[in-house]
């Protein structure tokens, strides 16, 4: 008879297929797909996986190159291309990307530079601009814009509504966070009202 020893274990088997078969059941033998190591632990197969071998934990699944395992992360997992770091929904991903943007939108009342219109507006409403604006002025100059009556909203308790979905705002900054997310379909272009506050804004604040 062809005995068989599992040293991990302590134990005798009266074959080697018996041997195979306890492996593949038993909790302290955890076989690595691709290369057939064997470890005790679950975390440390899967520590090895990950380092190793081109391997989703979430998903228990291995890839053909490092390459295809980033594209599957940051469709499936909301992880950023960039630094490597995962996030909770797509949204926070989106947010997190403009921490890798460069800063192109100037504030004339102190020069600061910000990556978005929303943050610039924010900026001002919040009253820490050098200029002295704050909320109550940046709504002022929104009614003041020519163009008011395209994002001006008749719906009680808001300023504001969006000129695409008339999604209803209470401050300019929430309705440039809400245009510039993937939410909604208004575009800035040169013509757009939204742009023309920009403007207006500018040379006011």
């Amino acid at each position: 008879m062809d005995w068989a020893c599992c040293s991990r274990c302590d134990r005798y088997f009266n074959s080697p297929l018996a041997m195979e078969q306890h492996i593949r059941d038993s909790p302290k033998h955890n076989i690595c797909g691709a290369c057939n190591d064997d470890f005790e632990l679950r975390e440390d197969l899967e520590e090895h996986c990950e380092y190793w071998h081109d391997y989703c934990r979430h998903c228990s699944r291995f890839f053909d190159s490092a390459e295809d395992l980033d594209q599957h992360d940051v469709l499936q997992h909301d992880m950023c291309i960039v630094c490597g770091r995962y996030f909770i929904s797509e949204n926070n991903l989106r947010y997190h990307k403009l921490t890798h943007v460069d800063k192109t939108i100037g504030c004339r009342g102190c020069e600061r530079d910000f990556v978005t219109h929303f943050a610039m507006t924010l900026h001002l409403e919040e009253g820490t601009c050098s200029s002295g604006v704050d909320q109550g002025r940046v709504t002022e100059l929104a009614f003041q814009c020519r163009l008011s009556q395209y994002y001006a909203s008749s719906k009680g308790g808001f300023d504001f509504e969006c000129p695409s979905c008339t999604v209803p705002f209470s401050y300019m900054s929430g309705l440039f966070q809400h245009v510039q997310s993937e939410a909604c379909d208004e575009e800035l272009d040169k013509h757009s009202p939204l742009r023309v506050f920009l403007r207006f804004l500018r040379r006011r604040a």
